[in-house]
């Protein structure tokens, strides 16, 4: 997917690594970073994932300080219910995000019913409010800057298009 504004900046990450920021770019290219997974029932909740990462392993998240939008690691187990996930990673605790920064909820005036096949854009006028923080990813008018978290108040900088880019 291209997680894209009304003024044609997307999402982007060059070379995905884990604390990387995720900065807006012109969306010329459209070029598909990110997959969007649905975890969570009845509410749905998301986990943006970065598309080229071989071990499948990292998704947009707010860093530490909860400012800004960088990629983080989401170790298999992180999403189970089971108690026995999530609490053998010792001293590399305090390196992540507080619980749900990785988490978000998208809602859009419109999305298709089934994105299987579509070459385009699959939902328009989306929000994508981090879970964790409660404030809305927006992105920064200057190019190569990062996405960053503020108050949702849906300016057109907190709207987003989601387009697919590739025969699946």
């Amino acid at each position: 997917m291209s997680i894209v504004t009304e003024a044609h900046e997307e999402w982007y990450v060059g070379w995905p690594s884990e604390g990387q920021s995720i900065v807006s770019a012109n969306a010329d290219t459209k070029k598909a970073n990110f997959r969007v997974e649905q975890i969570g029932q009845p509410a749905p909740e998301y986990i943006i994932k970065a598309l080229d990462v071989p071990q499948n392993n990292l998704a947009a998240a707010a860093d530490a300080s909860g400012s800004k939008l960088v990629l983080q690691n989401i170790e298999p187990g992180v999403w189970s219910r089971d108690p026995n996930h999530g609490h053998h990673h010792g001293h590399h605790e305090g390196a992540k995000a507080p619980k749900g920064f990785e988490k978000w909820e998208i809602q859009c005036e419109w999305c298709t019913d089934n994105v299987w096949g579509i070459k385009g854009i699959v939902a328009s006028g989306c929000y994508i409010k981090n879970i964790g923080m409660k404030k809305c990813a927006e992105l920064d008018d200057t190019l190569w800057n990062p996405i960053y978290l503020d108050h949702c108040d849906l300016n057109e900088d907190q709207v987003f298009n989601f387009y697919t880019v590739t025969e699946w």
